[in-house]
């Protein structure tokens, strides 16, 4: 979905590029469309990791399903950004793309070794550290310097659809609670993602 909504986006913005209601938010649609539907794919993956795991790669990855959960957060991170890109080639501030990257990898080249410490789940952790904490604050003040994108108006853009795929994820772990799991792991699969879409749309 990321590429598809950012190729699509950025005609679009360059047709606007002079017109900063516009482009905020045409912006901030983007970023509804990508949280509604990659949302839910995440967090239903991080609740059924286990089972995705058995089911596609068999039971010698499951060591690796706490990994695969830190990396949901992180992929839901990413998508929240990705649309910046289309926005700084639209307003033709590709020098700042450059800059955010240059930020980006000499912060990842650093977080790398330092969670590398914990295991591949400490640079994973690592990564979804970095990137909230001095990667985000970054791409809002470029946001707004582009547009005058203000962080509420951003926040608001996805938080009703992160909290109905939060409550999904809450109503697929109850699930779970109370002992339903089938012994085949693709069956497993299937079912609660079924139940996991059915909350997510009657939300």
């Amino acid at each position: 979905a990321n590429p598809i909504v950012t190729r699509v986006a950025f005609p679009l913005f360059a047709r606007i590029q002079d017109d900063n209601t516009r482009l905020r938010s045409g912006f901030l649609d983007a970023i509804r469309i990508l949280a509604m539907v990659l949302f839910p794919c995440y967090v239903g993956l991080l609740v059924l990791a286990k089972p995705f795991t058995l089911a596609i790669v068999g039971a010698q990855w499951v060591p690796m399903v706490p990994t695969l959960q830190i990396l949901c957060v992180l992929a839901m991170l990413y998508c929240l950004g990705n649309p910046l890109g289309s926005l700084l080639l639209a307003k033709g501030r590709v020098d700042l793309g450059l800059y955010l990257n240059l930020w980006r990898t000499m912060l990842f080249a650093i977080a790398i070794p330092v969670g590398a410490k914990w295991g591949i789940e400490g640079v994973a952790s690592a990564l979804v550290i970095t990137v909230v904490c001095l990667v985000f604050p970054v791409s809002f003040r470029i946001r707004w310097s582009l547009v005058e994108m203000r962080a509420l108006e951003y926040f608001k853009a996805f938080g009703l659809h992160l909290l109905a795929a939060l409550l999904m994820g809450a109503a697929m772990l109850c699930v779970r609670l109370l002992g339903v799991q089938f012994t085949n792991p693709v069956a497993d699969l299937a079912v609660l993602s079924a139940f996991g879409g059915l909350v997510y749309l009657a939300i």
